[in-house]
């Protein structure tokens, strides 16, 4: 019995997942961080520049978390629920949450710490620290799709690839999140056709 109800809750979990839109969605934010931080390399020094260095990224962060849930859930009620039905998700309990979020910056304040003392004065391998914390988060996250292994590997790899050719700060975090963003969104647009493709909505005479 107990098999039985950890499997319906890992198949729960693994649902949201199954059409690749939140991919698409974190995907395409990641591509206006790496639009940010090449706009802060790029631009000459003027009011824009320092406004994109400031407040930038929190803004996108802000409109990552208020927006990107909304935008996924107003596209599977078009698309996921017609098909494959509704779900609900118990969300996690906000001391897990916090949790989770405390051990996340614990682990890149440490991987902070060691870069600096190892390699002081240069952020060249600040690529690196982004490579393997969405990496973590990936495996975190994964519920058993092959995707987010591979996913996860890409991110290990871009990192460490970035971090050996130097790329030093924000142009860094704006060719690894180019990257991963490009990775995310062609990985969710596959899910999504590979999805629609085996799951076609019913007609009217069918319900």
């Amino acid at each position: 019995m107990k098999d039985s109800i950890d499997s319906l809750q890992q198949h729960t979990k693994q649902y949201w997942n199954i059409d690749g839109l939140a991919e698409i969605a974190i995907g395409g934010f990641f591509l206006l961080f790496s639009l940010n931080f090449f706009g802060i390399v790029l631009l000459p020094n003027g009011p824009v520049r320092i406004i994109l260095g400031i407040a930038g990224t929190p803004l996108l962060v802000i409109l990552a978390i208020w927006v990107g849930k909304r935008a996924v859930e107003a596209l599977k009620i078009r698309l996921t629920y017609p098909r494959t039905g509704y779900i609900a998700y118990q969300q996690p309990p906000k001391k897990r949450r916090w949790i989770a979020l405390a051990i996340g910056a614990v682990i890149t304040g440490l991987l902070l710490l060691l870069i600096y003392i190892f390699n002081p004065g240069t952020g060249a391998w600040m690529p690196l620290v982004d490579g393997i914390f969405l990496g973590l988060l990936l495996l975190l996250i994964n519920r058993g799709f092959l995707r987010f292994y591979l996913l996860a590997a890409a991110s290990f790899l871009s990192g460490l690839l970035l971090a050996y050719a130097n790329a030093a700060g924000n142009l860094g975090h704006a060719a690894f999140y180019g990257l991963m963003g490009t990775a995310l969104v062609l990985s969710g647009l596959l899910t999504l056709r590979a999805y629609l493709y085996k799951n076609p909505q019913m007609t009217e005479d069918e319900l």
